[in-house]
């Protein structure tokens, strides 16, 4: 094992998580809950009226947005997904990994930063399995454990579709939702709604029926950008266990320089698409 100033590897990671609370993670009990938990809530959040509303919405919102822009479409209409997505075992397990190590300044300790949606660390006891991320917390704490993503035929369509679908959830949806809208400096673009509700179930290693919340990350991006955002996930998916290459922003013929940058550039492309389109309007 190395010392406590080096990062350890996904293999050693996963047996000091088993020597350190005794959960092995490669077990498939692990496994087999999480494909049971995220089976359930799926159908419980395809089920809610947030999500029925949502599918009968989608047109009237479009028909809404064309009036005011000179009949430009809002959505990629046959593009639009009829079914929530999940994240794997695999997936969710390597972003445990990322934030309790690869992005944990101090890795000894529980990590300070990362996707939570409530927790507020004020005692970093190593020892407290609750201030890690695992099992017992990432349906609450990973808000794209459930995960949908809509297209916009416009740059400004991403807005304007994201504040509707905000609206709509904090009239049909038991928490209020959250609207972040995401620009990175690697290229990715979209619009993040996290829209939470109330799931009855079992939490990992308990007998207890518990009502944990959990949410539905809906990503709102354009036609162009979901081009470019498959093609950072396969760029960043080994980036994410294994560091990325030194110095990638001066190697031209390293994938991502070019995924990253087109990102950025076509990003501004069509911000001046839609200044074009306005501009004729108003003539």
């Amino acid at each position: 094992m190395p010392n406590d100033s080096e990062k350890i590897s996904y293999e050693e990671y996963v047996d000091w998580y088993e020597e350190s609370f005794l959960v092995n993670l490669e077990s498939g009990k692990a496994e087999r809950w999480h494909e049971i938990v995220t089976r359930d809530g799926r159908q419980m959040l395809e089920d809610s009226a947030f999500w029925q509303q949502l599918q009968t919405s989608l047109r009237d919102w479009d028909v809404a947005f064309r009036a005011e822009h000179e009949d430009s479409p809002l959505l990629v209409l046959t593009q639009q997904p009829k079914q929530i997505e999940t994240k794997t075992f695999n997936s969710t397990l390597n972003k445990a990994f990322r934030w309790n190590v690869l992005e944990n300044d101090d890795w000894r300790n529980p990590p300070t930063k990362g996707p939570f949606s409530s927790l507020e660390i004020t005692d970093r006891d190593p020892e407290d399995v609750r201030l890690w991320f695992g099992p017992h917390n990432w349906l609450v704490d990973f808000p794209d454990i459930f995960r949908v993503r809509l297209i916009s035929s416009y740059f400004d369509g991403v807005k304007y579709l994201a504040q509707e679908i905000k609206q709509l959830a904090e009239k049909t949806t038991p928490m209020a939702p959250e609207l972040k809208m995401k620009a990175s400096h690697d290229g990715y673009h979209a619009a993040h709604v996290l829209v939470y509700h109330h799931l009855d179930t079992f939490p990992y290693d308990s007998m207890d029926l518990t009502s944990i919340p959990i949410g539905l990350e809906i990503q709102v991006t354009t036609t162009i950008q979901t081009s470019i955002i498959d093609l950072l996930h396969s760029v960043y998916e080994d980036w994410r266990l294994n560091g990325a290459p030194p110095n990638w922003e001066w190697d031209q013929d390293n994938p991502a320089f070019a995924v990253n940058y087109l990102g950025s550039t076509l990003h501004y492309l069509e911000g001046m698409i839609v200044m074009a389109r306005d501009q004729r309007r108003k003539e």
